[in-house]
């Protein structure tokens, strides 16, 4: 647990004892200042040195204290109170403090903690801190504190120590969530469901019976409305949680409203779900509905799963949804969508393909240059070379993949010329095309110039990458020459290639040839590195 360089200055301030002046910040004014940059610095890791000073102050710096302990504690979501609970444990010096004694927060008597109920709509968060100390004694004082506060604000901590390592502790946190089960506390505990379902991996105790109480408030139909408000919470566990608990449900309806709710959600893995669930609606109209959404979601799985139950229960409309599908900008869908075409009713996909690259609706576009490249045979490269051109990234990136796929060892050259477009992906494609065909090594001059050029970063770099996938004795003849460059990314990456080529030079068995042996020698001799020069030269004297 480390707090801020900033909040360990404002410790400072606020406790001159450290400084050697013994004395504590004496006007409640100045300290409400420091507390407030505390505060807004969203530093959680200041709350152990808050809680040093809560009950060694007067009440009106106390309250102080204790107020922006509470606003810190409520910046964490409640899914990471397990982890701050036990990073608070660990921490017994504490930057601002003198390092030679523990926190006096660790020095707490059980008899103290009652005295924290008097910080009114504070007592929750403060005594929630303290059902973290690590005297069992203190966790028990507070736990039993808590079980009279009724407000919600109490239930994280309560659900915390249901899992405590201490049974009797264990037992009085289990029967106050009882006790709070009958009481109408669902939307509390909806808001905590992360440590509601945590509990079900915890095995210091039986949870069962618990768990189950509590999911049966949350699914009885008055409380639908917490738990469906939590689906769109802005707190990622919270919202899973919720959506997974109501589509596990066994009532129709409540898993009907998640889902609807689920296929608009901002969390993918949400959208994901619901697109795999949506077959749980029974109202074809809501059914409908749901698909023509999730197939024209942005996250390509999702409207995988939305097409698959199309044909699987729209018989009627899945020729026509397998069509559009045809279009559609990821190629796992277009394989999809053909796939089940062939079984539904045929079609010549590359005429349908060429058809519409005539067209400029870019995504139409886009997809037909992508699907051509899966279903066009070699000829098919005269379409596609204008696209290497486009105004649009996208497109350029689409054809060098096409003509990779359709005729890869024929455009060697153009793939070279891509490599210094003006766009990092089109260069890093071209780069990917060439590694694939291998032809590239015939032009490994013209890609070297590339990196001696005063070119964009990125054009050197993919060419880098090409010059160190070369055969062992070329590679190292062109790090040699780049070693000598006053270019510092480029001579970073080529020591780092050079140390890859001395570690695993030895483990392949490929003599050079004359003409590599030549002009390395002539290369080392203009090498300013000895360190290089003389063990290169006695390997390579070792194949004369």
């Amino acid at each position: 647990m480390r707090i801020s360089i900033r909040t360990k200055a404002i410790f400072h301030q606020i406790n001159r004892e450290h400084l050697g002046l013994h004395e504590f910040v004496s006007d409640p004014e100045d300290l409400e200042i420091l507390l407030v940059q505390i505060e807004e610095s969203g530093d959680i890791y200041a709350i152990p040195g808050l809680l040093n000073f809560l009950l060694k102050l007067d009440k009106t710096k106390a309250l102080l204290i204790a107020e922006t302990i509470h606003n810190h504690l409520r910046q964490i979501p409640v899914a990471n109170l397990p982890k701050f609970e036990e990073q608070l444990r660990t921490v017994y010096l504490f930057p601002g403090f003198p390092d030679s004694r523990p926190l006096d927060w660790y020095k707490v008597s059980p008899q103290q903690v009652p005295s924290v109920m008097e910080f009114g709509e504070f007592a929750s968060s403060l005594l929630g801190v303290f059902c973290f100390h690590n005297n069992g004694y203190v966790r028990e004082a507070a736990t039993i504190a808590l079980d009279f506060i009724k407000d919600g604000s109490e239930i994280p901590f309560l659900l915390l120590r249901a899992n405590d390592w201490v049974h009797v502790i264990r037992k009085i946190a289990y029967q106050a969530l009882l006790d709070r089960c009958m009481l109408g506390y669902t939307e509390h505990f909806t808001k905590n469901l992360p440590l509601v379902m945590r509990l079900e991996s915890c095995d210091r105790s039986d949870h069962t019976y618990l768990i189950k109480m509590i999911v049966s408030q949350l699914e009885k139909e008055d409380s639908w409305k917490f738990l469906l408000a939590s689906i769109q919470s802005e707190e990622m566990a919270e919202r899973r949680d919720a959506f997974f608990l109501a589509i596990r449900s066994t009532n129709t309806k409540l898993r009907n409203q998640a889902i609807e709710l689920g296929i608009r959600n901002q969390d993918t893995l949400i959208r994901v779900w619901s697109a795999k669930r949506v077959n749980l609606i029974r109202n074809t109209a809501q059914f409908e509905r749901a698909l023509s959404v999730l197939r024209e979601d942005s996250f390509m799985p999702v409207r995988l799963a939305a097409i698959r139950h199309s044909v699987e229960h729209s018989k009627d409309n899945a020729v026509d949804i397998l069509k559009i599908a045809l279009l559609d900008r990821h190629i796992s869908i277009r394989e999809f969508a053909r796939f089940h075409l062939n079984k539904l009713e045929p079609m010549d996909y590359r005429e349908y393909y060429r058809a519409i690259l005539s067209e400029d609706h870019q995504y139409r576009l886009y997809a037909a240059i992508g699907g051509l490249g899966e279903t066009g045979i070699a000829a098919d490269d005269v379409l596609l070379l204008p696209f290497v051109k486009h105004r649009l990234v996208k497109i350029r990136t689409a054809a060098l993949r096409a003509l990779a796929k359709s005729n890869l060892n024929e455009h060697t050259k153009t793939f070279i010329a891509c490599l210094e477009d003006e766009s990092p992906k089109v260069s890093r494609e071209a780069a990917r095309s060439l590694l694939q065909s291998r032809n590239f090594v015939t032009y490994q001059e013209q890609i070297w110039l590339l990196i001696n050029k005063d070119l964009a970063s990125h054009v050197k770099l993919n060419a880098f990458s090409l010059i160190s996938k070369l055969s062992k004795w070329d590679s190292i003849f062109y790090l040699l020459k780049l070693s000598r460059l006053d270019d510092e990314m480029i001579h970073e990456r080529t020591q780092v290639a050079m140390r890859a080529w001395w570690s695993s030079y030895n483990r392949t068995f490929t003599q050079p040839n004359q003409y590599q042996k030549k002009r390395i020698r002539e290369e080392l001799a203009n090498h300013p590195s000895k360190g290089i020069s003389t063990p290169l030269d006695r390997i390579l004297q070792s194949f004369d």
